[in-house]
């Protein structure tokens, strides 16, 4: 049984005896149970987007003295900017150029594959 429909038959009840404190008592309670639904559905949907940041970061690739990233279930790969997804969870993809300069255009950044130790790894994965 609902905690809500519970706590307001017992209201009619109380209201039936005439006493008022307890009336007063269980409309309290209703509003306490109210409170903590309410902070029950906030946390459900915390949780779940917690879970959803975690399936994210499982998907993600890392590479080696270089800020970029790439998704494990893409193929092709596109390359994204690790600093804006790290600061702003965003995937920005990166501008490439000459097949071995990157640039992210929201924050800035120039990156140039070949100076990665993962360098063959990255151009592989661009095929």
């Amino acid at each position: 049984m609902d905690a809500i429909k519970l706590l307001r038959d017992v209201v009619n009840v109380a209201q039936k005896s005439n006493d008022i404190e307890m009336v007063q008592k269980v409309i309290s309670a209703q509003q306490e149970v109210i409170n903590l639904q309410d902070k029950i559905y906030k946390l459900q949907v915390e949780n779940n987007a917690l879970k959803e940041q975690l399936r994210k970061n499982d998907n993600i690739e890392r590479y080696r003295s270089i800020p970029l990233i790439t998704l494990k279930d893409e193929h092709p790969k596109i390359l994204y900017c690790a600093n804006c997804y790290g600061n702003e969870g965003k995937f920005i993809q990166l501008q490439i150029y000459d097949n071995d300069r990157c640039h992210c255009s929201v924050c800035k950044n120039n990156f140039d594959i070949s100076s990665s130790v993962d360098c063959q790894k990255i151009k592989e994965s661009l095929k």
